[in-house]
């Protein structure tokens, strides 16, 4: 139990972080406090992690997020590209409206 409990909480701290853990981070952010809690998160990293310059990775956390770093780029690539299209297209014109203006004494 306390292993499930230490994989689902570095694993949702790595996907809220995007980023990887330290040793000590991964305790810090696990909330181990007891010694067996603290086993149980070295337990989690040595079984499902992969040591790379003192980094705790998961590979598919990693993947993930890499994916979701491209897709952010290029949405903001397209929204740009959009608002400087819309600028140039726009026009200097006052809008045209057909309407009195609103009434603003109270009844």
């Amino acid at each position: 139990m306390l292993q499930h409990g230490a994989y689902t909480l570095l694993i949702d701290a790595c996907y809220d972080r995007e980023q990887f853990p330290t040793m000590e981070e991964a305790i810090e952010w696990s909330w181990a406090s007891s010694s067996a809690e603290i086993e149980a998160v070295e337990f989690v990293l040595r079984k499902f992690f992969e040591l790379e310059n003192g980094l705790y990775v998961q590979a598919r956390i990693k993947e993930e997020i890499d994916v979701y770093h491209q897709n952010a780029a290029t949405n903001k690539r397209i929204a740009n590209e959009r608002e400087t299209n819309r600028k140039q297209n726009s026009t200097k014109r006052a809008p045209f409206v057909n309407e009195p203006p609103p009434n603003h004494k109270p009844l």
